[in-house]
C-alpha cells in the first residue's frame, strides 16, 4: 500500500512539474511574442521617421518653426546662388508637418555678398530687422503682396538696390531672370517701416533716387518721400511719414489736415530752416511732435465768425 500511495505521489509530482513546465513555457512564448510586437511597432515608428520627405528646396535654409501658430521662419541662408527663390513652406523634418513661410529673420541674409535678386514668397508678412543687410550686390528684391511691416535696417547698406517691389505679371517674360521680374511698386498692406530701413544715406540708393513725383506714398499711406517745391497739403491720404522724407526739402509750408499721422523722429533731417507744419490749434501733440523733429509749426486757428476779432497765428520753433 505504501509502495503505491508512493508511486502516485510520484506520479502527481511529475504532473506538477509538467505543468509548471508548460506554464513557463507558455509564459515565455508570450513574452517573446510581446517583445517581437514591440519590435515591430519600434520599427514601423523609425520608419515613419525616416519616410518624410524634405523638398531639396529648402537644404539651403536654416529655420524656425513656431508649432502654436504652425508658421516659419527663415533664420540663415546657406547656398551661394545670385538669385534666390525662398521657399513658400518649410516642412519640418521630425513630425512632417508643412507650414508656411511668414518671416524673413534677423539678419538671415545679412552680409551676404552673392546674392544679387531675392525673390520673397507671398506668405511673408514680415521682414525683420538686418534681414538684408550690407549685401554689396543685392539690386533687387521682390516684396510679396501681404507684406505689413519692413522693421529697421531690413535693407541697411545694401546701397546697390535698384529694384525694390512686387513681382511683375507678365507671362511674355516666364524666361527672364529673376531681375526683370521684379517691379517697383510696393504692395499697399505695407503699414510699418522701421528706422534706416532701407539706408542712412537714402540718396546714395538707386531705388529711392529713381523714385518720382512730388510725392511718394507707398504701402498704406506711408510717405516716403517729398520732392516738391511748392506748399503742399497733407490729408488723411497719409497715415504716416518714414524717416528722412523730409531730407533736404525747403524752405516750403504743409498743411497737415490729419491730426492722427505718425511721424519718425527723423522724417525731417537735414531739412531747410524754412520748412515749416501748419497744424490744427487743437493738434497740441502733434505740434509737439514736430518740434521735437527739429521743424518749425504753425497752430492754424479756424476763421473767426462774422462781426469776432481774428486771432493770430502763433508760430513756434
Amino acid at each position: 500500500m505504501k509502495k503505491l500511495l508512493a508511486s502516485m505521489l510520484c506520479l502527481a509530482l511529475a504532473g506538477s512539474v509538467v505543468l509548471s513546465s508548460c506554464g513557463k513555457k507558455d509564459e515565455k512564448k508570450e513574452n517573446v511574442i510581446e517583445n517581437q510586437q514591440t519590435v515591430v511597432e519600434e520599427q514601423e515608428i523609425v520608419q515613419e521617421v525616416v519616410e518624410i520627405q524634405v523638398p531639396e528646396q529648402q537644404l539651403d535654409f536654416e529655420f524656425e518653426i513656431d508649432s502654436f501658430d504652425m508658421e516659419a521662419k527663415i533664420t540663415q541662408y546657406l547656398g551661394d546662388a545670385t538669385e534666390v527663390v525662398i521657399p513658400d513652406t518649410i516642412t519640418d523634418p521630425v513630425y512632417g508637418d508643412v507650414v508656411p513661410v511668414t518671416k524673413i529673420g534677423t539678419y538671415a541674409f545679412g552680409e551676404n555678398e552673392a546674392i544679387e535678386a531675392v525673390v520673397l514668397p507671398e506668405t511673408v508678412t514680415v521682414i525683420q530687422k538686418g534681414a538684408f543687410q550690407s549685401c554689396p550686390n543685392l539690386r533687387a528684391v521682390s516684396l510679396p503682396n501681404g507684406l505689413t511691416t519692413i522693421e529697421e535696417k531690413a535693407f541697411y547698406n545694401s546701397n546697390k538696390i535698384e529694384k525694390l517691389g512686387m513681382v511683375i505679371d507678365n507671362e511674355s517674360e516666364q524666361e527672364a531672370s529673376l531681375f526683370d521680374k521684379i517691379g517697383n511698386e510696393f504692395p499697399a498692406t505695407v503699414t510699418e517701416i522701421g528706422f534706416m530701413a532701407f539706408s542712412s544715406q537714402l540718396n546714395e540708393i538707386a531705388w529711392y533716387s529713381a523714385l518720382e513725383g512730388d510725392v511718394v506714398v507707398i504701402g498704406d499711406g506711408i510717405l516716403l518721400k517729398f520732392n516738391g517745391e511748392e506748399d503742399y497739403t497733407m490729408d488723411e491720404g497719409i497715415k504716416s511719414i518714414a524717416y528722412y522724407a523730409f531730407s533736404n526739402v525747403g524752405p516750403i509750408r504743409i498743411t497737415v489736415t490729419n491730426t492722427d499721422v505718425q511721424f519718425d523722429e527723423n522724417s525731417i533731417f537735414m531739412c531747410d530752416k524754412e520748412f515749416t507744419f501748419v497744424v490744427p490749434e487743437e493738434a497740441t501733440e502733434l505740434a509737439s511732435t514736430i518740434k521735437s523733429c527739429g521743424a518749425a509749426y504753425e497752430l492754424l486757428v479756424p476763421e473767426a465768425a462774422e462781426g469776432e476779432e481774428v486771432t493770430s497765428v502763433e508760430v513756434a520753433e
